[in-house]
Parts: C-alpha cells; sequence; structure tokens
C-alpha cells in the first residue's frame, strides 16, 4: 500500500468531519428518542 496516495491523505483529512458528523447524529437520534418520552 502507497501512504502517499492522494487518496488516503483525503481519507485523513476527511476523517475529523466525519467522526464530528457521526457523534453529531448520534446526539440528534439521541435527543430525539429522548424527547418523543
Amino acid at each position: 500500500m502507497d501512504s502517499t496516495h492522494p487518496f488516503w491523505q483525503t481519507v485523513l483529512s476527511f476523517l475529523p468531519l466525519i467522526i464530528i458528523a457521526a457523534i453529531v447524529v448520534a446526539f440528534l437520534v439521541y435527543r430525539k428518542s429522548k424527547s418523543r418520552r
């Protein structure tokens, strides 16, 4: 595997955004399910 491949650089640069988005989505789903009760 070539670590200098642009694809991996793009994945690494987008990784923080993906993690933040996953946390936000999980938080919204948790909030929605909590407010439903």
